[in-house]
């Protein structure tokens, strides 16, 4: 996770949208997390 550097096996995209969901979803949503297993279309 890029917000708090936790590293969840990339394998399991359920656990990694979970974890996303942890945080502020309009600070840090799945695609700031995981950049490489979520592309996002915004470049921020």
């Amino acid at each position: 996770c890029a917000n708090c550097r936790k590293e969840i096996i990339n394998t399991n995209i359920k656990q990694l949208e979970v974890h996303a969901e942890t945080h502020d979803q309009k600070l840090w949503p799945k695609e700031k997390c995981w950049p490489k297993d979520f592309p996002s279309t915004t470049t921020e």
